[in-house]
């Protein structure tokens, strides 16, 4: 049976900071994973047939978890004390997942962060990611969209919708691959020591094609260079320009990119779609404002002054920008 609510459309989150957790007080009760108090005010046991109801009605109106009693990896390396609805269905304060599968290209997943407990639970929709589940470790995945709320609270009885798009039709988005995922929210409630709630879906499809994404740049190809100069460049309000150049690379990479991770970046997709497409291409540069650099430097770990070295699907790439004022 699914639990009816009004579903919003919030727009998927950037990485932020974890919340504090709440400070408790000794008249807290806490409830264990399996819906049972531990602990209450006056030191008697607190399993009570009430409390049993309670844990019974969650059950009958969350839907069954397909990933039930799947053995999958924690989030620990991420992020301690984090609890997937799958595992804990019946827990007071959950991510509950409208559906846990989805079919590309294109799908709309959304979650209800419910508070069934008592007490406010604190949560940080700046504080969300997308994971994917690759070799037994879950490797975070860049968000499609802007944030749109951030540290906020949850009144006991109540529940907030939260949505996670991905379309694989737009190229110059992030683009997803079928595979295992989770999304994680930040939150920190008030009858259990976790520190945040997370779903876990599967997206099912074919791989996306991967092809350069400067569809209004004007592009030529000298040799074993290939070179686009992008209208934003040539404006005369471009604030910050210069050139992005990615080569081919015999060394070890830096960091192995996933697809989801590769595609956040507009310019290190298309470098890489070039290279896969012509084996006798060396060299690919795109003249640029700064902007199209930003998301090597934010969402990747980059820098200004060192070149970002990274591997995808075993080839190893070396990306550099240049501004106007440093070009011969």
């Amino acid at each position: 049976m699914r639990r009816r609510h009004v579903v919003t459309s919030l727009a998927a989150l950037t990485l932020a900071g974890c919340l504090e957790e709440t400070p408790s007080s000794e008249d807290e009760q806490y409830t264990s994973d399996d819906g049972t108090d531990t602990s209450s005010d006056d030191g008697n046991d607190t399993s009570s047939e009430g409390e049993d109801d309670t844990s019974d009605a969650l059950s009958e109106t969350r839907p069954d978890s397909r990933f039930e009693g799947e053995d999958l990896p924690s989030l620990s390396s991420f992020r301690s004390n984090v609890r997937f609805y799958h595992e804990t269905p019946d827990a007071e304060v959950a991510l509950v997942p409208e559906a846990e599968t989805g079919s590309l290209p294109e799908r709309e997943l959304e979650f209800v962060l419910e508070n069934e407990g008592d007490g406010a639970v604190l949560f940080n929709s700046a504080d969300t990611a997308t994971l994917k589940l690759v070799d037994e470790h879950w490797h975070t995945a860049p968000p499609q969209g802007d944030v749109t709320l951030a540290e906020s609270s949850l009144d006991e009885g109540d529940s907030r919708d939260f949505s996670r798009s991905v379309d694989n039709t737009d190229p110059s988005g992030v683009l997803y691959g079928p595979g295992t995922y989770a999304y994680f929210l930040s939150a920190n409630a008030p009858d259990a020591d976790v520190s945040g709630v997370a779903a876990v879906f599967e997206l099912g499809g074919d791989e996306p094609d991967l092809v350069p994404v400067y569809d209004e740049a004007e592009r030529d190809r000298d040799g074993a260079t290939v070179t686009y100069t992008t209208s934003a460049y040539e404006a005369e309000s471009a604030d910050r320009r210069g050139v992005i150049s990615v080569e081919r690379s015999d060394g070890q990479g830096g960091r192995d990119l996933l697809l989801e991770q590769l595609t956040v970046a507009d310019s290190l997709q298309t470098a890489v779609a070039e290279f896969d497409a012509a084996d006798d291409l060396e060299t690919v540069e795109m003249a640029v404002e700064y902007d199209e650099w930003f998301p090597v430097i934010k969402r990747l770990g980059s820098s200004d002054d060192e070149p970002y070295t990274f591997e995808y699907e075993s080839q190893a790439f070396s990306a550099r920008y240049t501004p106007d004022e440093d070009l011969e």
